[in-house]
Parts: C-alpha cells; structure tokens; sequence
C-alpha cells in the first residue's frame, strides 16, 4: 500500500515547514493510515490559532495566512487540503 504521507512530505514537506515552522506530518489526518491523503485542517486551524488568528478579527483562517504567511502559503494549505 503507498503511503500518501511519505509522497505528500517529499513533495510539500520542506516548504510547509519554511512557511509554518512545523512538520507536514503533524497535521496528517486519520485517514492516512488507511492510504488516503487527509489534512487535518481542524488541527491546522488550532495551530494557527496559537500563532495569532482570530478568526473574528482575521475572517478566516485564510486570510490570517494569507496577510501573515503570503499567498504562496496559502497556495500550499489550499493544494494539501
């Protein structure tokens, strides 16, 4: 069976960890170990909650990534998801 973390970090793993400052691995949804790509985008929101979001004062999580992280970033979390 591939391991859709093991493609997802060689392809997206040093970018994700330049933009965010963690691991890709860390926001692997459950469903990966069954051999499907999940992003854990609850998971992701919560981190960035950590880093300064508000979602009421932001919008969104993608905003907050976009204004603070740029579009590329938000490129990324859009691909992954």
């Amino acid at each position: 069976m591939k391991n859709p973390l093991m493609e997802k970090e060689k392809i997206y793993g040093a970018s994700f960890k330049k933009h965010f400052g963690a691991p890709l691995r860390c926001y692997a949804g459950k469903l990966c170990m069954m051999g499907i790509w999940d992003f854990d985008i609850m998971k992701f929101d919560r981190y960035m909650q950590t880093k300064g979001c508000n979602i009421e004062k932001d919008g969104s999580c993608a905003s907050y990534v976009r204004e603070h992280y740029g579009k590329d970033a938000e490129n990324l979390i859009k691909t992954l998801i």
